[in-house]
């Protein structure tokens, strides 16, 4: 009794079994203690979402550096906050004086184990938006990997026809609303200026600005992404799912065969009519952003969709932690990568240093002039003041 009031743990073990068992007992039931040791004496303790608002907004507790950060995830790397809101709730927890957000019970669990360990990280980053685009023929998955993207770190899916459906219902008295109007009473397409614009009032959306944003199907054409250019709308990564021919077509036919409440517009004639603009504009595309971002990522959409998103995934973490670092780095007045950034050649080349694209250190440190301007990725690339 007296251990247990000054917190030391007891265990109780049958040593009337073989000695090995007995041994084998006993090294399990220490493990958490040692493994999780500079927290032996801590104590977190749970509580709900709702009584944690309530603690925080009476100030009786105060949050923690992490904000609603998860510390374990942050902990693996992950470098965009938990989703919350009623579908995604939020696991709380008090150790000391402050409240700590988990996104799930098992790592609420895992962080009362060792609290130590998980607060001896670096406050998170700046948070960054998600922005990206992800293109491809019909039946690649675009939208199914879209919509997993909205599921995981709350980002806003938009399509065009979403972008336009958007301002008729929000804004229909608007001029822009007008003209899409017109166009659409007299069967008409809809201008690519104003569909930018569209997509432009849509971007406004404040999950777009916190969250960030997954373009679905979208640029298509090179004009289309120059008139995204004059609205600034740059998407960090544009990610195309390849497929070939063939597969696109077989998709096609098994998605006809299962029944549907409402008649898909995907005949044989259609798709290859679809897939045949999709040949003759992407190329352009891909080059485009190849030249002028390097920001464009080819994945083959014929593996398994859980493989397609865990590298879409990988693609989209590592620009955005690419991103943090830079922001970081240039707020404390250090040096910082450019690689991934989306800088174009001519703003690289307004920007250039006193050594232009010669390396400072391999002159300063073995006296050679090196000239690094066979590498055009900027991948080792620097700014600095």
């Amino acid at each position: 009794e007296t251990l247990e009031e000054i917190l030391i743990p007891c265990l109780h073990i049958n040593a009337g079994r073989k000695s090995h068992i007995v041994r084998y007992i006993i090294s399990k039931k220490i493990k958490p203690y040692v493994d999780h040791r500079p927290s032996l004496f801590e104590r977190v303790y749970p509580l709900s979402e709702r009584l944690a608002e309530h603690m925080l907004h009476v100030g009786y507790k105060q949050l923690s550096r992490f904000g609603r950060w998860d510390p374990v995830l942050l902990k693996d790397g992950n470098c965009i906050p938990p989703v919350d809101g009623t579908e995604h709730p939020l696991f709380a927890c008090i150790y000391r004086s402050f409240i700590y957000f988990l996104s799930s019970q098992q790592n609420r669990t895992i962080f009362m184990l060792d609290p130590i360990l998980y607060l001896s990280q670096e406050t998170p980053k700046p948070m960054i938006p998600l922005r990206i685009a992800i293109i491809g023929p019909s039946k690649s998955g675009k939208t199914t990997l879209a919509k997993r993207f909205v599921q995981d770190y709350g980002a806003l899916r938009l399509s065009i026809g979403e972008a336009m459906r958007h301002v008729l219902r929000q804004h229909s008295q608007s001029e822009l609303a007008k003209q899409i109007q017109w166009n659409l009473i007299r069967g008409r397409v809809v201008p690519d200026e104003l569909q930018i614009q569209a997509l432009d009032v849509a971007l406004l959306d404040v999950r777009c600005q916190t969250r960030g944003y997954v373009l679905d199907g979208y640029p298509m054409t090179l004009k289309q992404i120059q008139l995204m250019t004059e609205y600034s709308i740059i998407p960090v990564r544009v990610i195309e799912l390849e497929l070939s021919s063939k597969e696109v077509l077989t998709r096609g036919a098994k998605d006809r065969i299962v029944p549907r409440a409402s008649p898909l517009h995907d005949s044989s004639q259609i798709l290859a009519i679809k897939l045949s603009c999709y040949q003759r504009e992407v190329p352009a595309v891909r080059e485009w952003y190849q030249n002028e971002h390097q920001n464009y990522n080819i994945v083959p959409a014929d593996q398994s969709k859980w493989w397609v998103l865990d590298v879409v995934n990988d693609i989209a973490i590592s620009s955005i932690k690419r991103i943090q670092d830079y922001v970081h780095r240039t707020s404390k007045g250090r040096s910082a990568g450019i690689y991934g950034l989306c800088i174009t050649p001519k703003e690289y080349r307004a920007r250039l240093g006193e050594y232009e694209e010669y390396c400072p250190v391999s002159l300063a440190d073995k006296d050679e002039l090196i000239d690094c301007s066979f590498n055009q990725t900027l991948e080792y690339a620097a700014e600095y003041k």
